[in-house]
């Protein structure tokens, strides 16, 4: 899970801005899926910022799965901060 992670930061980094961007928001959406996996609470905000970014810019068709993982991303905070 780590080299995924490592591996789709970096290619974010250094190819984002040539990516289109549909390509972009499912990166964003896997890489915010794999920190999900990686089960490390810490990654929380980073989970929540990416599967938004992802929303904002991200192919009609797959809003749906994002809504569905960002709403269960904010339930953990949710019950972490409780």
């Amino acid at each position: 899970m780590d080299k995924a992670i490592e591996y789709s930061s970096e290619l974010i980094e250094e190819q984002g801005q040539i990516i289109d961007p549909f390509s972009l928001a499912e990166l964003k959406f896997n890489l915010a899926t794999a920190y999900n996996l990686r089960s490390d609470n810490a990654d929380l905000p980073e989970v929540i910022k990416l599967y938004t970014e992802a929303l904002e810019t991200g192919n009609p068709a797959s809003r749906p799965f994002i809504h569905n993982n960002l709403g269960m991303a904010y339930f953990f905070n949710f019950l972490l901060k409780s």
